[in-house]
Parts: structure tokens; C-alpha cells; sequence
């Protein structure tokens, strides 16, 4: 099995804006070349989304508010204490995390370079994380637009495919050199994905154990020059099936139900 199945409601909730920049690769750097210079936080805050995702909200010096869930904070943090340099992989795996797992302070770093979330559960010994300025920008997801996924939330909306639906689907690279799949709406809207991102975040049957709201496919085990192979628009545009150049624990066909 070397592909993957994913709804286009569920795309649609965890979009990241046209244009906007692809959620976290695993691999790059938490700090870009040009440091803080492009990005510094003005504020930040602990809180809850208008959709119930409990979040951390950063406000940038321009004025613009970006949300985060608190859990895919956790999950993807590469600060020294939850990521080995030597090995590019996370030393706190997904399942370790409690899903009612919270930010109980958040403190803006001197100068506006980065936050430091304090959580309301320590995971392996750790209580807090450190977030990069830089990193955070990157890893933005655009001013009132959708949360990143939140594990255990469901993979389709009430309204199932009525709000969105798929055009075109390719595979390519991003500007930044992060290998990408485009999505494009009947709006004519475009958002890029991260394949890795993609392949981590798979949530139907075959990749995620709904009695424990665990994924069964860690992040260290996929490779990290996995890239799409091929790119298809399910009939009607209610999703995409997305082929992949590596296996990985021989589970590769995934549907976001």
C-alpha cells in the first residue's frame, strides 16, 4: 500500500491560507537565516478558538493575531528539550501527550523573539517549551483562518463536502524548497501541504486507533525524503488520493472520513 486518501472537508479545516506558509516539515530549522528581523511578537496569550481547540494567540508587531493549537504546539515543539539535532526526530512521540493538554501561562521572550508556554501536564519530565519568533511565523497560519488539526477531532465536518470542494490537485515544491502538495478550490483558491505533514497527520482507519485517539504510524518512522508520487481528485472534488514514494510499516492507503 503506498497511498493516501484524504477528505477534502477535512483539507478545508486544516487549510493555511492561499498563499500562506505550509505547516511545519520536519527537518527545518526553528530559527531562519535572517533571525527575528521579519518577525516579532507584540503579545501572546493562552485561550480557547471560537471552535473549541484550546490555543495559544500571538500578536505580531504588524497587527495580525495567529492561533495555534496548543496541542500541535506540544507535538511539533524542537526546542533542545523535546527534539535531537542529531537525528532530526522528536523525543516526545504524539501518543505521550494528554489530549486534554493545555497552556497554562505564556510569556513574550525580551525583545519580542519567541514565546516560552508553560503546560498545564509535564510530558517526560518536560513542563514547558520554548517557541521561536521565527519559527512561529513560518509555521503561521494566517489571521482568522483555520486551526491546524487537533488530534482527536474529527476528520469531517457536520456538513460533510458542502462547503468545499477540490478543482485540482498537483504535486511540486514549494518557494521554500519543502515538497508540497497544491490543492486548489472551485473558489479558485490555492493551499499548499506539506507531504510530510500529510503523511503524519493521517487519521483514518488504517493509520489512527480510534479507541485511543492515537495515530499507529510515528513520526520517526517516516522517511524523511517521502514526497508524493502522484496526486488524484476523487469524483466530485470530495478529496484526493495522494501516492507515496516510500511505504512506511507497509500502511500507505489512508481516508479522511
Amino acid at each position: 500500500v503506498g497511498s493516501s486518501v484524504f477528505d477534502a472537508a477535512w483539507l478545508h479545516a486544516n487549510r493555511h491560507g492561499s498563499g500562506s506558509s505550509l505547516p511545519l516539515e520536519r527537518g527545518l530549522p526553528a530559527r531562519s537565516e535572517e533571525g527575528h528581523a521579519f518577525a516579532r511578537i507584540a503579545k501572546a496569550t493562552r485561550g480557547t478558538s471560537a471552535e473549541g481547540v484550546r490555543v495559544v494567540r500571538v500578536g505580531w508587531e504588524d497587527g495580525t493575531v495567529d492561533e495555534y493549537s496548543a496541542f500541535w504546539l506540544r507535538d511539533n515543539c524542537t526546542d533542545p528539550a523535546n527534539w535531537d539535532a542529531s537525528n532530526q526526530q522528536k523525543t516526545v512521540e504524539t501518543k505521550d501527550i494528554p489530549k486534554a493538554l493545555m497552556a497554562s501561562s505564556v510569556t513574550v521572550r525580551e525583545g519580542g523573539v519567541g514565546i516560552e508556554v508553560g503546560w498545564n501536564h509535564e510530558v517526560q519530565g518536560v513542563g514547558s517549551s520554548v517557541f521561536d519568533a521565527a519559527w512561529l511565523h513560518a509555521n503561521r497560519h494566517g489571521s482568522g483562518s483555520s486551526l491546524p488539526l487537533e488530534r482527536g477531532l474529527p476528520a469531517r465536518s457536520e456538513e460533510g463536502h458542502a462547503f468545499a470542494r477540490i478543482a485540482k490537485a498537483t504535486r511540486g515544491t514549494s518557494a521554500e524548497g519543502v515538497r508540497v502538495v497544491r490543492v486548489g478550490w472551485e473558489d479558485g483558491t490555492v493551499d499548499e501541504y506539506s507531504a510530510f505533514w500529510l503523511r503524519d497527520n493521517c487519521t483514518d482507519p488504517a493509520n489512527w486507533d480510534a479507541s485511543n485517539q492515537q495515530k499507529t504510524v510515528e513520526t520517526k518512522d517516516i522517511p524523511k525524503a517521502l514526497m508524493a508520487s502522484s496526486v488524484t481528485v476523487r469524483e466530485g472534488g470530495v478529496g484526493i488520493e495522494v501516492g507515496w514514494n516510500h511505504e512506511v510499516q507497509g500502511v500507505g492507503s489512508s481516508v479522511f472520513d
